[in-house]
């Protein structure tokens, strides 16, 4: 805490010299800050989106890594009855059978 000891004497110019200092620094300080904390802010949503971008990436190579697999990617036996407006289809195998969502 900052004392003004010339107001205390009721000497001096009447000036509150150490809030006017206080308000000349913070009127300095103020606009600088406020661009640091843009500039922070922007390269944290930078930094976030690749962060998301990533992931993505991580997520598709986990499906073609399973993709890769030779089970995976098995021949499956097939048939046609002839009849070019039907289609039938069944599982053999439940394990292979997977959701796209």
């Amino acid at each position: 805490m900052a004392v003004d000891y010339l107001s205390a004497l009721n000497v001096g110019s009447g000036l509150n010299v150490t809030q006017i200092v206080d308000a000349l620094v913070d009127a300095e300080k103020a606009p600088r800050e406020t661009t640091i904390t843009e500039k922070i802010n922007e390269k944290t949503v930078s930094i976030s989106a690749f962060a998301e971008v990533k992931q993505q990436f991580n997520t598709l190579q986990t499906s073609l890594d399973a993709l890769a697999q030779a089970s995976t990617l098995a021949v499956q036996a097939t048939s046609a009855d002839g009849n070019a407006s039907s289609v039938s289809v069944s599982v053999t195998n439940p394990t292979l059978v997977t959701p796209f969502d």
